[in-house]
């Protein structure tokens, strides 16, 4: 099905920014789906959570664009990177992080970033107590724990509310300061679904006991 295409495209690249334990444990959990419209929903979102646009991922992201590069244009180039690193971030006008310009030397970071993202998850991550990864983080695992509850929750019914919580998760987007704003529009919309299955499942239980 398009479902198991897309499942497929969405664990090669967990392991790829990764390892196979992620990618394993994406597959696993989203199988658990049987409605190929929800799995669909499932897989993107929670490939969205675990694929987080960290460091490492930068990092990685930044050498692959390099490499591509080299291959393209022929000829002495060089190459500037625009980045926002914690350590020199500033808030802009706008109330992002202003970005700042490196030259090619930052290759060599990447390289060290790439080969550690082994930390990521891990209490060693230097940069795993950031707000916004903690916030990352727990958003996971409240993906994780609601996903658990609309499995439970079976009934033609609560489908509509269960597709639009798995899709919840794709539409917070931006990062720094623009992510935590949307992250708080989803967390309220995220209540009001979890409302409307939970008293779903009073109404069922009730017209079942009598």
């Amino acid at each position: 099905s398009t479902a198991d295409g897309l499942i497929e495209r969405r664990k090669s690249h967990l392991r790829q920014h990764s390892n196979d334990r992620v990618a394993d444990k994406f597959v696993s959990f989203v199988q658990r789906f049987h409605d190929d419209e929800m799995k669909k929903a499932v897989a993107e979102s929670y490939h969205k959570l675990l694929a987080v646009k960290d460091e490492y991922e930068v990092a990685r992201l930044h050498l692959s664009s390099a490499s591509k590069a080299r291959k393209e244009f022929a000829g002495d180039f060089k190459l500037t990177f625009h980045l926002s690193p914690p350590i020199l971030a500033r808030r802009g006008n706008d109330g992002r992080p202003k970005k700042h310009e490196f030259g090619q030397w930052v290759i060599h970071a990447f390289r060290i970033l790439s080969s550690m993202k082994w930390l990521r998850e891990t209490r060693f991550d230097p940069f795993g107590r950031g707000s916004e990864r903690l916030l990352q983080k727990e958003f996971t695992r409240q993906f994780e724990t609601d996903m658990e509850e609309v499995l439970a929750a079976s009934g033609p019914e609560k489908r509509e509310i269960a597709l639009e919580l798995a899709k919840l998760p794709m539409q917070v987007r931006g990062y720094g300061p623009v992510w935590e704003e949307s992250y708080k529009v989803a967390m309220a919309r995220r209540n009001e679904l979890l409302m409307e299955l939970r008293t779903s499942h009073s109404e069922k239980f009730k017209f079942a006991a009598e």
